[in-house]
């Protein structure tokens, strides 16, 4: 969890330098889409994360 965290942040920190969010609102995308795109990012991401770590452990 603490992975993801850092990962997390750091993807944060990356839109930020880059204003991915600004270019987004210029184009018309509201904070809502937005928002639910990160989320649902993540959410795969860290199943994808769960999923790795139970197979390894599984397999011990």
């Amino acid at each position: 969890m603490p992975m993801l965290c850092m990962v997390m942040l750091t993807y944060l920190v990356y839109e930020k330098q880059h204003k991915f969010r600004t270019m987004m609102k210029m184009h018309g995308l509201g904070d809502r889409p937005y928002w639910i795109i990160y989320y649902m990012y993540f959410l795969i991401l860290s199943t994808v994360y769960l999923i790795l770590f139970v197979d390894i452990f599984q397999s011990l």
